[in-house]
């Protein structure tokens, strides 16, 4: 649920810093984001937290998830 360069370019650099992740990539067309990881270090749940901590929702987020927002624009209005 990111939407510009600037959101594509912290979860790279943030989930990049995570022990046991190899390679983020975030595709901004697409809004996916692949994530490299050691499975035996870090769990699916782990890296949605991990998203959440940046300020993020990912698709599997429970409904009731609050966030403080890591972009000050919405849904890609405004600056990009």
């Amino acid at each position: 649920y990111f939407h510009c360069a600037n959101g594509k370019a912290l979860l790279e650099k943030e989930l990049s810093k995570k022990d046991g992740i190899y390679s983020v990539y975030a595709d901004l067309e697409t809004k996916m984001v692949k994530i490299t990881y050691d499975s035996t270090k870090l769990k699916e749940q782990q890296l949605i937290e991990y998203i959440h901590q940046i300020g993020y929702l990912a698709e599997k987020s429970p409904a009731n998830t609050k966030l403080n927002k890591a972009c000050a624009h919405e849904h890609g209005e405004g600056k990009d």
